[in-house]
């Protein structure tokens, strides 16, 4: 199992425990929570709509996980084809750039470009989600 999926896997069931920890108050029955993890790459951008659907609010919730990205590694990593603002060869990854990049993210090409600070901002945002689709986030 490839590593990236290994720490996802960790992080969601690390969320789900959190969820189970949270308090209700005395006179609140529990209710039974159903969880999909919808997880993809941008080829799944059709699922942030269900934030729009009526039906399911209060009950389904897409997490825009792009903003939890690093915005200067962002910056960095797509320069020259998304942020067409820099052009590498006019204006070169500098050495504190780099060192930046060696510190905060992995050699992997992954679209979260290895940064561990994305994991958990994620994993957070899927507990306060979980919480909130349960009441317990009011």
């Amino acid at each position: 199992m490839k590593k990236h999926v290994v720490e996802t896997a960790v992080l969601v069931a690390a969320a789900l425990l959190l969820v189970q920890l949270a308090p209700l108050p005395a006179d609140a029955a529990p209710k039974p929570l159903k969880v999909f993890v919808l997880a993809g790459q941008s080829n799944m951008d059709g699922q942030r709509s269900v934030n729009d659907v009526a039906e399911f609010k209060g009950t389904v919730k897409a997490i825009e996980s792009a903003p939890l990205l690093h915005p200067e590694i962002v910056a960095i990593k797509t320069a020259g084809w998304l942020n067409l603002e820099r052009d590498l060869e006019k204006d070169p990854i500098t050495p504190e750039e780099q060192a930046m990049l060696a510190r905060a993210t992995s050699n992997q090409g992954f679209h979260y470009y290895g940064e561990g600070r994305f994991f958990i901002l994620l994993g957070k945002a899927f507990a306060e989600t979980m919480l909130d689709l349960m009441g317990a986030g009011k």
